[in-house]
């Protein structure tokens, strides 16, 4: 690995994520906060068209239950229709290539799968679904789905800022402002940039173009840059291409895929700061961006020096190792940017792939399998970043607090047996349905069936399946058959069960807060604005992750990466 030219890549990245996140996160919480309503009244106008069918409702202060009722009507609802269009997209327009509606089971997987903001797939996209499907199905849920998340993440925030009211905003108004004032703009102009470095956005179905051996090939495009300007904003991984941003239409130019990184961190950053204003403590927002900067650098440098290092069993033959594990990975993105977009995509739950996960080393692999269980926690975006991250935050201040005998306070709220009862119902959900689904899958035939390597490197295929749907990733171990009635089903069910649990124990840690009174001045208050703070979430963090996954990590990319080498120096 060039050290040189990973520490410049670090460093140019974190800077533009820094220089844009403190506009753009006041930006968000002038939408968020009403304020940029109040000072353009057109918006305001604008806002009242989509919330006019609601009447009253639409505007009026909601409970944290109220609140999430709303959010789960509108993820069922979301489902629904997705069901309704990708099993019958065969009778429905823009469907050049008369592809048939999805099977049952596949379909309900991916209504479920984009409704929740996983954005699993489990399917060749452009060969499966049509353009109906892919712009007005998938494209639509995922500014929903994403929605739901960052509107779920202030209503945390107006929690903790609330004092004896257990009002947490409108669900319906939060979701128009998201969707209207933040999502829309931005995937518009970034739609642009896309289109501008050689993205495809067209209605047509294939283009025929003659090879340069001479046969005629068909290549599918489609409305890709709009679809992959919300998947990097929104922080998910539903692309047009089963390819991903592998597919030079995704991402042509190492341009596009330095933008795309930039992106997939660049909302979580933004939520951070926004968050930071919002509560009145910037430098508590600041706290917790810089432990997750500090977890994300030490997995970007272990991945990218286990890709920069050859596959043993490779160099055996006589093949060139001077590029590093080059298997899977596009050349004109090479071993260093793959490794960056592939800590991007775990650590912020986006679930984008510029290239395989499948092929990587087994320490790159499990070090972003271990990404994905840390929670949706490190830069964690849109999907349930932020709450979630603040639920672990709840967690370090609780652990001070016993360590000093303080009492445990966060940004002036009392955390009282409720509270930490719902954190960890909120933390421990996906390590269950994680490791449950896991342990079904080796002992189905079904589950065996589907894995393309037996040994550590099929029981990671499936860890690594179990992992992303449970926290809201969505990329995978492409090894893995998983378009089937078993696995359809079982990833489906976790990730209905995870999305559903987390947000509700999160909410409801919101409104609890919110009926407390808020004490800023508090003498035995723990301060959450420091580096003992920053210290104890990294710990936090990496413990809990470490003790729930360990034991599952070392039947799969621990004892593979052992029997490799183990194998090369034999």
């Amino acid at each position: 690995m060039n050290t040189t030219s990973a520490v410049l890549l670090l460093v140019g990245l974190f800077a533009v994520i820094f220089t844009l996140s403190v506009p753009i996160g006041i930006y968000m919480s002038a939408v968020f906060d009403g304020t940029l309503s109040q000072k353009f009244p057109w918006m305001y106008r604008v806002e009242s068209i989509f919330l006019w069918p609601l009447g009253k409702s639409g505007r009026e202060p909601m409970d944290w239950k109220e609140y999430c009722v709303s959010l789960i009507a509108l993820t069922v609802v979301g489902t629904v229709i997705g069901y309704l269009i990708f099993r019958f997209q065969g009778y429905l327009p823009y469907n050049p290539l008369n592809f048939k509606g999805l099977a049952p089971d596949l379909a309900f997987n991916t209504a479920v799968s984009f409704s929740t903001s996983t954005t699993w797939q489990g399917y060749d996209c452009e060969n499966v679904m049509s353009l109906f499907s892919q712009a007005f199905g998938l494209c639509t849920l995922t500014f929903l789905s994403s929605s739901t998340g960052v509107v779920a993440a202030f209503a945390f925030a107006r929690g903790l800022i609330q004092s004896r009211d257990p009002s947490l905003g409108n669900a319906w108004e939060d979701m128009v402002r998201c969707v209207l004032w933040l999502f829309l703009p931005l995937a518009v102009i970034c739609s642009i940039i896309a289109v501008w470095q050689g993205c495809t956005q067209t209605f047509d179905a294939m283009t025929v173009v003659k090879t340069i051996e001479g046969p005629i090939q068909k290549i599918a495009v489609g409305p890709v840059a709009s679809q992959e300007a919300i998947r990097v904003l929104a922080v998910t991984g539903g692309g047009f291409f089963s390819a991903n941003s592998a597919h030079p239409f995704a991402a042509p130019t190492a341009v596009v895929c330095m933008i795309q990184i930039i992106l997939m961190l660049l909302m979580a950053a933004s939520l951070v700061f926004a968050y930071g204003r919002m509560t009145g403590n910037v430098k508590s927002g600041f706290s917790i961006l810089f432990g997750m900067m500090v977890l994300f650098i030490g997995a970007f440098m272990l991945i990218a020096w286990s890709e920069s290092t050859a596959n043993p069993l490779v160099t055996e033959l006589g093949v060139s190792h001077g590029l590093g594990n080059m298997e899977g990975k596009e050349v004109r993105f090479g071993t260093l940017l793959t490794s960056l977009f592939a800590t991007g995509s775990s650590a912020s739950a986006a679930g984008s792939s510029a290239g395989s996960f499948d092929s990587m080393m087994p320490i790159g692999g499990g070090v972003s399998l271990w990404l994905i269980q840390v929670g949706d926690v490190i830069f964690g975006g849109s999907r349930s970043g932020l709450y979630t991250m603040l639920g672990l935050a709840i967690v370090a201040v609780f652990i001070l607090g016993m360590l000093v005998g303080k009492t445990p306070r966060y940004l002036g709220k009392r955390i009282d047996a409720y509270d930490m009862k719902m954190v960890c119902v909120s933390l421990l959900m996906p390590s269950i349905c994680t490791l449950i689904g896991t342990a079904i899958a080796c002992l189905t035939p079904q589950g065996v069936d589907a894995v393309s390597a037996p040994g550590p490197h099929g029981f990671t295929q499936i860890l690594f399946a179990f992992s992303s749907v449970s926290n809201f990733n969505g990329s995978s171990f492409g090894g893995l058959a998983a378009n089937d009635f078993f696995y359809n089903t079982a990833l489906a069910i976790c990730m209905w069960i995870c999305r559903m649990v987390t947000l509700t124990a999160l909410l409801a840690i919101a409104g609890n807060m919110a009926s407390k009174p808020r004490q800023m001045n508090s003498v035995q208050a723990i301060q959450t604005d420091g580096p003992v703070f920053s210290f104890m979430f990294i710990m936090v963090a990496v413990l809990l992750s470490m003790i729930t996954f360990f034991p599952a990590q070392s039947l799969g990319p621990i004892v593979e990466s052992i029997q490799l080498f183990w194998g090369y120096h034999s």
